[in-house]
């Protein structure tokens, strides 16, 4: 029988003041790598959303399928998102397989999508574990394909958290309109 891992989702609704730790929904959850979890989450306890975003494991490095993110509106309409609605942070795409070579997976739905949430339900496998230490993701061919700076969310964290201040939305979107 393999091996049960005890890890953590968390679920993160913009109210209209970005994606704050005060503005989430953390679940534990226990599986085997390749399993399927399925997570719930009741939305209903924010007032206001404008943005969705999924983070599937807060513990390690890993590889995750995504097979599907369903929202629930308020008027009980229940949408599941296509993957071209949802971007995330991965290094290395492999659509619906995502690997993150850092401790911070995430899914972001599109915003359009994103507002007068009532539930959400999360399908998705985490494949693998420990993959930062693992030095044959680290190869240049296996990274994203080009393209990769119209992938961007917009959401302006990087700019907050650049230390010399460089306009970093601004210059993915010249990339994209120039290289793409």
């Amino acid at each position: 029988m393999a091996e049960k891992i005890q890890l953590t989702a968390e679920v993160f609704i913009d109210t209209g003041k970005d994606f704050r730790p005060e503005d989430s929904l953390t679940v534990p959850y226990i599986c085997s790598l390749g399993e399927t979890v399925t997570l719930d989450f009741d939305l209903s306890v924010f007032e206001h959303s404008c943005g969705f975003r999924f983070d599937p494991l807060l513990e390690d490095s890993s590889m995750v399928r995504l097979e599907e993110i369903a929202l629930t509106y308020e008027d009980g309409e229940t949408k599941e998102i296509e993957f071209s609605r949802i971007k995330t942070n991965s290094d290395v795409d492999f659509e619906p397989i995502f690997v993150y070579l850092h401790k911070d997976p995430k899914f972001f739905v599109d915003e359009a999508l994103s507002l007068k949430l009532k539930s959400a339900r999360v399908r998705f496998q985490v494949l693998e574990l420990g993959l930062a230490e693992k030095e044959y993701w680290q190869v240049t061919a296996l990274r994203k394909v080009p393209g990769s700076a119209s992938r961007c969310i917009g959401c302006g964290k990087c700019e907050r958290h650049c230390p010399q201040g460089i306009p970093i939305r601004e210059m993915l979107k010249v990339a994209a309109r120039e290289l793409e």
